[in-house]
């Protein structure tokens, strides 16, 4: 069964490296300004739902950046950033949510939704009462299943998925109505606010024990965020580096600013399938007029 004494505060760790792809093109005013999100009509609501899109995957905002190539021109550039992924909203098309209803079908009732999550609340001690052996054997069942989707962890770490699938399966408890939910279960229903903080706690956690025990981009499940404030380069959620990413005449990074983090080396060689050059531009380019204007 579950502990929940097993992750004390150590294991919390809230920041994380996401990548942003762009444009050269716009590449003057990163360095000057940072990561800006400057929708054309600020009060309309889809740019209230906007912001600057990151992943945690480096083949996502490669993507990003090779359509954004083809908008504008210029060459691929690669901004790296950390960030407390905890103050903003997880993409609710993360593979993590979608897995989810691989283990509970495409169109799972609430009562059945309800059911699977009364047994994840008593088996990790947060409602009373104990779990018949066939309860516990079906939600090891869902469990597995979930798992299935996330080999590392079924092999190394089944505690990690246990938490990530609780927090997803927490955060679709929350949508359901309150009238509906009382009449199901008799305890306190999950907020929007918190099952997201909870699901991007577990996600945080999983994704850096998967950072730090593999090299293959694709055994990390896909988090995207959009992040509607600016990020510059200092404070908790700051720039790390501005690469500009070249494959003529040979595999290169460009450095325009930072210094390049050791989990996009790791990301970008097994990306390329082999050894880049990494160059950086001497002392005459802007970036260190930008630096100052940042400062």
């Amino acid at each position: 069964m579950h502990n929940p004494d097993k992750f004390t505060s150590r294991f919390v760790i809230e920041r994380t490296i996401l990548y942003h792809g762009t444009s050269t093109r716009f590449l003057r005013s990163i360095l000057k300004q940072g990561l800006v999100y400057s929708p054309k009509n600020p009060e309309s609501p889809e740019a209230k739902k906007g912001g600057i899109y990151l992943s945690n995957k480096l083949t996502v905002a490669m993507e990003a950046a090779t359509t954004a190539v083809c908008k504008y021109d210029g060459t691929p550039l690669l901004v790296c950033c950390l960030l407390n992924i905890r103050n903003y909203n997880a993409d609710t098309d993360a593979e993590s949510y979608s897995n989810l209803y691989t283990v509970l079908g495409s169109n799972p009732t609430v009562g059945q939704l309800l059911h699977v999550y009364r047994l994840g609340l008593i088996d990790r001690g947060l409602l009373s009462g104990e779990l018949t052996n066939a309860e516990y054997a079906e939600y090891e069942k869902h469990l597995a299943s979930y798992v299935t989707g996330i080999p590392p962890l079924k092999i190394n770490k089944p505690e990690l998925a246990d938490d990530l699938f609780f927090a997803v399966l927490s955060t679709q408890v929350a949508k359901v109505s309150p009238e509906l939910y009382s009449s199901l279960l008799q305890c306190e229903q999950p907020t929007s606010d918190s099952s997201e903080r909870e699901f991007l706690r577990a996600f945080d956690t999983y994704n850096r024990y998967i950072s730090f025990n593999t090299l293959n981009d694709k055994n990390r499940p896909t988090l995207n965020t959009k992040v509607p404030n600016l990020i510059g380069y200092s404070g908790r959620n700051r720039i790390l580096s501005v690469g500009e990413i070249l494959n003529d005449p040979v595999d290169r990074v460009i450095v325009h600013y930072g210094k390049l983090p050791i989990q996009f080396i790791k990301e970008n060689q097994e990306r390329v399938g082999k050894r880049f050059k990494i160059e950086r531009l001497d002392s005459s380019f802007p970036i260190y007029q930008a630096r100052a204007a940042v400062a």
